[in-house]
This record gives structure tokens, C-alpha cells and sequence, in this order.
């Protein structure tokens, strides 16, 4: 009586472990036949954007070993593994059917691999590589009273108001042109930055200095923003005939209520001929 074991095989085959018996007979050869599984291993599917190699969430593959066709999508690490395994050997064939929110799809040969599975786990990966799809934020900035364009109105935009000023994850500061437009850098399509009313060379307009947020999908957005004028105090300077200030001249400041007139100041000249209401009254 003998037995056998299966000792090693090609790292593509498992291992026997089985313990095999046979009886030895006088004048007669020993013949065993051992059949072995070739090894099996997932698929696995890497993800990620092209400029910053950060990982793409939501893309959807079909892949295929001739047989059949299955689904997989990427993970928030942009990752997905099979949960079919495939024998070493066999050619599985992957065609990205979407690229993920904010990403651009791929044409040709970018959008179609192959793969032979193979006996090392690292060599079965597939990876994809999308450009996102670039957007921006368009400001136009206009009076709330007249509805005239705003010029040299400066912003700060960005990701990070806080960073550095020229930095893609930092901030711009943008300048309104003389038809009250800017447009911001180009970003990542679903991402999100910020933007603020910096300055104003009119010193007339009301600035909001508030923090906006803007969230982009996958086209421009485009903002009207409105500006009301500061309120502003009346001055009136009096001279006489000799273009000498005059003192002590009462002026009455009226406005309009309804259908009649209403005072709302008296205001008195000093010694230079000037007279300023305590009151401030909205243009127009």
C-alpha cells in the first residue's frame, strides 16, 4: 500500500491536498490522474481624474470574459472589485459606460481595455484616467435703482477665500469691466467655491461683503448681482453777489409724500456758506 500527495504545481493551478491510496500489485504500473483548478481572481477597477489623480466616484463599467456581461461602479475611493472571479488566462474585456458626475466621457480607444487575468493579484486592475469637465462662474453686476452695469467692482472668488490669491485652491481677485461682467477661472464641474464683493471704486454703491457660495453642476452658472446706492446727505453752499459765503440763510428740505410735499429738514449756513442735512435721503 502506498500513498500519494501533490507536493507543488504551476502557481496558475491550486494545490491538491488531497491524500491518495493505492495498493501496489505484483507485474502491475500505478496510474493517477490528478486534475487541478486553475486559480480564480477578481477583477478590480481604478478610477481617477486625470490632473489631480484624486478618485472619481460613480463611474459605470460593463465588462465582459466572452461569456457574460456584468456591471460594476466605483466607489467614494473610486474603486470596484468584481464579485466574480475569473480563472488565470482568461481576457476580460471593460468598456466604461460613464464617467461620473462632472467628468467627460471617453471616445475610442480610451473607452474600451483588456485585460489577461492574471496570476498576480496587482496586474488585474484596470485604470481609467477623466478629464472633469471645466466650468465658471459669470458675475454681472448692475444698480438696483437704475439697473445700469456696475464697472470696476472687484471680487475675490475662489475655493478658499482664506488661501493664496492666484492658487487654483485659493482665490482671484476679478474686476468688473465697463458693461459690469467678470468671469471667474475655469473649475471641476461639482465643486464648490465661494465669492465676496471686495471693493468698489464708486464710493456711492452699497457693498455686500457677505460670503456666497456657488455649487456647480456640470454647466456655467451665471449671477446677476445688485447693488443699492449709499443714502447721501444734502449740502448747499450760499454766496452772495460778491461770491463771499453767507451766514444764517435757512433752507427747508422737502420730498414727496404721496401727492404732496412734506418737510423733513431745516438746515441753517454756517460762516462758510455751507449747510448740511443730518438727515441722508436715497438717490433717485
Amino acid at each position: 500500500m502506498i500513498y500519494i500527495k501533490e507536493k507543488t504545481v504551476p502557481n496558475d493551478l491550486i494545490l491538491d491536498t488531497t491524500i491518495y491510496q493505492r495498493t501496489i500489485k505484483s507485474g502491475e504500473n500505478i496510474e493517477l490522474a490528478i486534475k487541478n483548478k486553475i486559480k480564480s481572481f477578481p477583477l478590480k477597477i481604478k478610477k481617477i481624474n486625470e490632473e489631480t489623480n484624486n478618485p472619481i466616484e460613480g463611474a459605470v463599467f460593463s465588462y465582459t470574459d466572452g461569456k457574460a456581461t456584468y456591471t460594476g461602479v466605483t466607489d467614494k475611493n473610486g474603486q470596484f472589485t468584481s464579485k466574480v472571479s475569473f480563472p488565470v488566462g482568461t481576457k476580460i474585456t471593460i468598456t466604461e459606460t460613464f464617467a461620473g458626475p462632472g467628468f467627460i466621457a471617453p471616445t475610442g480607444t480610451e473607452k474600451t481595455q483588456t485585460l489577461i487575468i492574471n496570476v498576480n493579484p496587482d496586474k488585474n486592475v484596470f485604470t481609467f484616467k477623466n478629464t472633469a469637465i471645466k466650468v465658471k462662474l459669470e458675475i454681472h453686476k448692475e444698480n438696483s435703482r437704475t439697473h445700469q452695469p456696475l464697472k470696476n467692482v472687484t471680487f475675490k472668488i475662489g475655493p478658499n477665500l482664506n488661501g493664496q490669491e492666484g492658487a487654483a485652491n485659493g482665490f482671484d481677485f476679478k474686476t468688473t469691466d465697463e458693461n459690469g461682467y467678470i468671469e471667474s477661472r475655469l473649475y471641476d464641474a461639482r465643486t464648490k467655491i465661494y465669492y465676496q464683493e471686495w471693493s468698489s471704486e464708486d464710493d456711492s454703491i452699497k457693498l455686500d461683503k457677505t460670503i456666497k457660495t456657488v455649487t456647480f453642476n456640470d454647466t456655467n452658472i451665471g449671477i446677476t448681482v445688485k447693488n443699492d446706492e449709499e443714502p447721501v446727505q444734502i449740502k448747499v453752499i450760499k454766496t452772495g453777489k460778491d461770491d463771499l459765503p453767507l451766514e444764517n440763510v435757512v433752507f427747508v428740505v422737502q420730498k414727496v409724500v404721496g401727492a404732496s410735499w412734506v418737510d423733513v429738514e431745516t438746515i441753517k449756513t454756517d460762516k462758510s456758506g455751507k449747510a448740511v442735512t443730518t438727515n441722508k435721503f436715497t438717490r433717485g
